[in-house]
């Protein structure tokens, strides 16, 4: 599998930030390599007028995957911008300076501005999967996905997420055609009636789309841009293709979030703190804690870690003055190590991690949090855990992202400083990348310890901690099974979400996440691994539609896919509650709600029961009801408890 493409030659889309702004993807710049010694660039400017540009300068390194070239502004207003990044399986991250004055190439502290982008030659070699953000009649936003089985039959589907009417249900399509160029479909409405749509597609864009309605109903227009450069579309891939998949998603997702995710130089522990354990408590049940802590005593012992790391710095110049050939990155944690474990045992371990206000100490003290109580409860069964604190960047790093910043840090937690090279006013890393490497380097803490069992670990955490959960357990194959809680929401929805002024983490800062991927596609890359989701029927944080859980049932059912036969190592855990963790075992509320672990009847438009996991699930049913949304029914228990659940599928 290449790495890298031999040669950047093709089109390339590229997203830069606009000039005096962050996060403001404004510059839209269609670049199409032609020869080995210039570039012919499309130039979109926040104005949508576009531009015809020589771009000279080119520089290529096979070896590096660094690419640089130059844009010139226009006799009337003249302008340089010098652009350099690294490629990686076809996604360009980097930055580009600006001048008024200067045209010769200026030093690397003048590249202030970020760019990212992909390479649609490289990544398009198949008509699909195909993934668009459009707007319909110029208020109402939407997602339209396009795949084909191997039997040569197109599948799409629509999702109406934000605009007049608000977010809808996910629609079945038949795709009537789709040769890259010209795209028609069909979408059926549970009302009977038909919306025949039709559009062009030219690079990026949809354009020139039209629709029709049957019963005499006035149709309109609708237009769209290409997102989801990477996902996994909505058919099973063959298991090369899938792992090929896999390969290439990671290393891009990698350079995009924590630049190539690169290892310490050197990795320091200071001296381990034992802090005052936890005083027991007579009845340490929560008002929301589910899992009967009485039943299992609190026998272990916690040892606070505070972790120290020098990584390489890409921007280190030898001959420039004060500049460190190294970044630094330091967090903490807490570790809980079960006082029963005997002489050459091995137990299961568990990676813990905290949302928003939360904290590791809070994960592993019963009597100081309502919430993240999850780190105790894995270490009262037995479990050895390691609670990472993935809290926030200090306001002045997040503001950009946070408006006037955010303060979620909890007890005995602190904010971490952005990873960021001296000259440079900014970090190139994605803050949850920065959380997602730290918990890894957590992982290798674990993986270290002689007592833990390597082949049986897992990543669990809520809210927040459950996004980063599902990143950590992506991009990283050391994790057995992964536990998300309170996070599985379509990242289109999210954005515009009410409160999604509070919803930022998810977020990155130089790049829009939703081009490239959506949570579907991070629960494709942790197939066939197990992966429990919990989803909360009254969970209403990410989601303002009634009932909130249906866009959580359509995520699940794209995650399905790449499970393929191994279905059953994919859970939809959709417990009663709100936005809290679950294990199941105890009614805290004695309100008589469903206990144990429950997983909807209705999964798809046909209604089959899960644990059949026929390959017919996956055939779109386009004619379909999509009523099944809708359906909250669960099964009777798969399992009694959470716990009981690892027991039979952790093996």
């Amino acid at each position: 599998m290449d790495s890298i493409p031999p040669a950047p030659q093709g089109t390339w889309y590229l997203n830069a930030d606009f000039r005096g702004g962050t996060n403001k993807h404004n510059t839209l710049l269609t670049v199409t390599l032609t020869g080995s010694n210039f570039l012919i660039g499309q130039v979109t400017d926040i104005n949508g007028q576009e531009t015809l540009e020589l771009l000279d300068n080119v520089s290529w390194d096979a070896i590096t995957g660094l690419l640089e070239f130059r844009r010139s502004g226009p006799d009337s207003s003249p302008f340089w911008e010098w652009y350099r990044g690294i490629v990686v399986e076809g996604v360009f991250v980097g930055r580009y300076s600006y001048s008024q004055q200067l045209d010769s190439r200026p030093e690397l502290q003048a590249f202030r501005f970020h760019v990212t982008g992909w390479n649609s030659t490289f990544l398009d070699r198949d008509l699909v999967p195909r993934s668009y953000d459009v707007i319909i009649d110029k208020n109402r936003h939407a997602r339209l996905r396009i795949d084909r089985f191997s039997t040569g039959e197109l599948v799409g589907r629509l999702k109406v997420y934000a605009g007049s009417g608000g977010e809808q249900l996910e629609y079945d399509l038949q795709v009537t055609g789709w040769n890259g160029t010209q795209l028609s479909f069909i979408k059926f409405s549970s009302d009977g009636t038909q919306e025949v749509y039709s559009g062009i597609a030219n690079g990026r864009y949809i354009t020139s789309g039209t629709y029709t309605k049957t019963g005499g109903h006035h149709g309109g227009t609708w237009s769209g841009i290409r997102g989801g450069a990477l996902n996994y579309g909505l058919v099973k891939k063959t298991e090369e293709e899938q792992l090929v998949w896999q390969f290439r998603t990671r290393a891009a997702l990698s350079h995009l979030m924590m630049p190539g995710n690169p290892t310490p130089i050197t990795y320091m522990c200071l001296p381990p703190i034992h802090p005052e354990n936890p005083v027991p408590l007579e009845n340490p049940q929560g008002k929301f804690r589910d899992d009967n802590p009485q039943k299992g005593p609190q026998n272990y012992q916690i040892t606070e870690l505070h972790f120290q790391y020098l990584l390489p710095n890409p921007y280190y110049i030898a001959t420039i003055p004060n500049s460190c050939p190294v970044l630094d990155r330091e967090f903490h944690g807490y570790l809980a190590t079960p006082n029963d474990i005997a002489p050459g045992e091995k137990r299961r371990a568990v990676l813990a991690l905290n949302g928003h206000h939360g904290s590791a100490w809070q994960m592993l003290d019963p009597g100081s949090d309502d919430i993240y109580w999850y780190g105790d409860s894995f270490a009262r069964h037995g479990y050895v855990v390691m609670a990472v604190d993935i809290s926030h960047r200090p306001k002045q790093d997040s503001e950009p992202l946070y408006g006037n910043g955010a303060d979620y840090v909890g007890p005995k937690s602190s904010t971490h400083p952005s990873i960021k090279a001296d000259g440079f006013e900014d970090s190139d890393w994605a803050e949850d990348g920065e959380r997602a490497w730290d918990a890894m380097r957590g992982l290798d803490c674990l993986t270290s310890l002689p007592y833990v069992d390597t082949s049986k670990i897992l990543v669990t955490g809520l809210s927040m901690g459950g996004e980063i959960t599902t990143i950590v357990a992506a991009l990283d194959t050391r994790l057995k099974a992964c536990i998300p809680s309170g996070f599985s929401p379509d990242l289109d929805v999210i954005l515009h979400r009410a409160n999604d002024k509070t919803h930022h983490c998810w977020r990155w800062m130089h790049a829009d996440m939703r081009e490239y991927i959506d949570t579907s596609d991070l629960h494709a890359l942790i197939a066939p691994r197990l992966l429990v989701v919990q989803t909360g029927k009254q969970d209403v944080t990410f989601s303002n539609f009634n009932p909130p859980f249906a866009s959580d049932k359509q995520v699940a059912r794209r995650s399905r896919v790449a499970y393929g036969s191994e279905c059953h190592q994919f859970i939809h855990y959709l417990h009663y509650g709100h936005h809290f963790y679950h294990v199941g075992d105890y009614d805290p509320g004695n309100t008589h709600a469903e206990q144990g672990i429950r997983i909807p009847i209705i999964i798809d438009p046909e209604g089959t029961p899960p644990e059949d996991c026929p390959d017919s699930i996956f055939s779109a049913t386009w004619q379909a009801d999509p009523g099944w949304q809708k359906d909250d029914s669960t099964t009777l228990p798969i399992f009694p408890t959470l716990y009981q659940l690892l027991d039979a599928l952790l093996i």
